[in-house]
């Protein structure tokens, strides 16, 4: 009865707008939808993750570095020796990788590849709207509801992180960092060897309105992530990580929302994660 009368007085366009209002405030609060937001992702407690539950020298893979955003995150929080932590950076877009060459070339622990990463070793088109665009994707969006136009493009150079780290003695990787516009699934099939070797401890990637285009659910990258014993959760604003124990339609909303996937061994064995 009480069920009726609620749906009863909503059943109007005032309400209806109201309650839209309230759910996007929700998904907000939850992080979901602010995976674009450097300051309200949860992005800059990642490093602080990694430095509670791994103990150092730290191997960092930085797959969609743009204009190395993500980079200077982990130089400014991680406050630790040169010595202790490298980083693999990977940007395919011509444009954008000579601006992580200007800022970052004389960081000797800082090593810059200008290529993608992917399932297999090729060559593709780069779509982009814009130089320098942080939605660059190897998928034609289509975003014409923003007033964003795909128009531009450029081959480059895909490769595998499993290839990658044959070719440079990588045996353990401490964060892989993910960003690549609805590539991740892709991606995360290149790296089947690391992960079944579990040499990988933490995974942080994004799911947004780019997996539209890629036509890759949740689902995919929830059930491949499982397969291989990690532990999925969602990262909100405050750094806090909601577990998602098991997969549910509702992770499927299609809004930019950064995720951790952690080996479970390191849920079990620390006592500063739990």
């Amino acid at each position: 009865m009480i069920k009726y009368f609620i749906y009863k007085i909503t059943a109007n366009k005032t309400s209806q707008e109201y309650l839209l209002r309230l759910i996007k405030v929700l998904l907000k609060l939850t992080g979901i939808g602010k995976g674009s937001d450097v300051n309200l992702s949860g992005e800059k407690y990642i490093i602080d993750l990694m430095k509670n539950i791994i103990k150092p020298p730290y191997v960092i893979l930085d797959v969609g570095s743009n204009i190395g955003q993500f980079i200077e995150i982990i130089l400014d929080h991680i406050k630790l020796p040169d010595t202790d932590f490298i980083i693999h950076s990977f940007e395919p877009s011509k444009k954008a990788f000579s601006i992580l060459e200007s800022k970052f070339t004389n960081h000797k622990n800082i090593i810059l590849n200008r290529m993608g990463l992917s399932d297999k070793i090729t060559e593709q088109p780069l779509f982009y709207d814009i130089e320098c665009s942080g939605i660059a994707s190897l998928f034609t969006r289509k975003l014409e509801h923003f007033r964003i136009h795909f128009d531009k493009e450029e081959i480059i150079e895909l490769t595998t992180i499993d290839h990658y780290c044959i070719h440079n003695n990588i045996k353990k990787i401490s964060l892989l960092k993910i960003d690549a516009e609805g590539n991740e699934f892709n991606i995360l099939i290149g790296v089947k060897e690391m992960l079944e070797k579990k040499r990988i401890d933490i995974i942080s990637f994004v799911f947004g309105g780019c997996n539209i285009d890629s036509k890759i659910f949740f689902q995919d990258l929830f059930y491949l992530l499982n397969t291989h014993k990690m532990a999925i959760f969602r990262l909100t604003p405050t750094g806090y990580l909601h577990p998602i124990l098991d997969y549910s339609e509702i992770n499927e909303i299609f809004l930019t929302t950064n995720y951790i996937a952690l080996k479970n061994e390191l849920l079990f064995h620390n006592e500063k994660l739990i």
